[in-house]
């Protein structure tokens, strides 16, 4: 027998409702499992729905009337759609509704109400590719009103696939959506935030890692009181000595345009290194009166040096710098406004490179 509860909320009552899966066998008999509970933890009362195929339900929430509204996965042929289940405060069915256009083969719906509002925030995939090249099937966020009709859509489409984990409306009727891209070079999971405005439009986007060659993930996302917003997940960090990679907890916190450092323009990572590899950050870019160059250099490596150059290769600063990780600023009220290039050079050979755009 298998049972997992995978979402739950805290009702205006002081009781809980929790969601997930129920399973006879601990195969695929799976079925949506709801259970109330009050704040004791004891039961009120459990019901669970489903073909014994493998339905889950993945998260839950309320509307106006104090209805439950819960998201889920159904088979219906070959495949698993969205199903949204309501319920009265007794657990009765009221109803139930199935996606089977245009949302397709990702598992559970996902969905919450938009707070003072009867319309619901849902995300899950479309079965279109909007561009030839695209992955299979692009995640998307939608306004849905209270019969779950679609309203409007902001669909994530590109080469890789841009994973949801949570989408949250924002007090601005803004939303904002985390979860990971994978890279389209190295495939690597990248920690992806992007903020949507209430017609679907993207306003901004940005991708984050701790180390860009291992999983990178934004599980879950608040906003701060100074507007910025929270992000965590998990990274995993290093192999060890059997070939076992290790996992530790994330921690980003970004301010209200998504970014790592004040106004950026550009998606340059987490500003933590490694000790056993090379790595140049530079920040703020643009930069206006200062910017600061974060690098790590091996410690096995005796000479190194951070130049910096002009688009004619005029050289306008070199300093030798130590092994290790390190930080160096530097004024540039005096430069024109212009695009730089900040090498580190490593036994006198260049290791990595990234441009500085400089604006007053």
């Amino acid at each position: 027998m298998f049972e997992a509860f995978y979402s739950s909320i805290q009702l205006e009552d002081s009781t809980y409702i929790l969601v997930g899966v129920a399973s006879t066998n601990n195969n695929s008999d799976n079925q949506v499992w709801i259970v109330k509970t009050n704040k004791s933890g004891q039961e009120i009362w459990n019901r669970k729905f489903g073909t014994l195929l493998d339905e889950a339900a993945t998260r839950v929430t309320t509307d106006i009337h104090g209805n439950i509204i819960v998201g889920a996965g159904i088979i219906t042929g070959s495949n698993n759609d969205p199903w949204i289940i309501k319920l009265d405060s007794a657990g009765d069915l009221v109803s139930q509704t199935i996606l089977t256009s245009g949302a397709v083969s990702c598992g559970g719906a996902d969905l919450m109400r938009i707070p003072l509002s009867n319309e619901y925030l849902y995300w899950g995939c479309v079965d279109t590719v909007i561009q030839i090249g695209d992955y299979q099937y692009p995640r998307f966020i939608a306004i849905m009103d209270s019969s779950f009709n679609i309203l409007a859509k902001a669909i994530f489409h590109g080469p890789t696939v841009r994973d949801i984990y949570i989408a949250r409306p924002l007090p601005d009727s803004t939303f904002i959506v985390v979860g990971f891209k994978a890279d389209e070079t190295t495939g690597v999971p990248l920690g992806w935030i992007t903020r949507v405005d209430n017609n679907g439009n993207i306003l901004w986007e940005h991708f984050y890692y701790h180390l860009d060659y291992l999983d990178n993930y934004f599980a879950d996302v608040q906003q701060a009181f100074d507007k910025g917003f929270i992000c965590t997940g998990t990274a995993w960090t290093y192999y060890d000595s059997l070939g076992i990679y290790n996992q530790d907890i994330w921690l980003v916190k970004l301010d209200s345009n998504g970014c790592l450092d004040p106004n950026c323009f550009t998606n340059i990572g987490t500003i933590e290194v490694s000790d056993d590899k090379y790595d140049l950050q530079v920040f703020p870019n643009p930069a206006s009166t200062q910017t600061t160059i974060l690098y790590n250099v091996p410690p096995t490596i005796k000479h190194a040096t951070i130049e910096v150059f002009d688009l004619t290769g005029h050289r306008l600063r070199s300093e030798e710098v130590n092994a290790g990780e390190h930080s160096l600023s530097f004024d540039v009220t005096t430069f024109s406004n212009a695009m730089l290039f900040v090498n580190l050079i490593v036994e006198g050979k260049m290791v990595l490179s990234k441009k500085i755009l400089v604006i007053h």
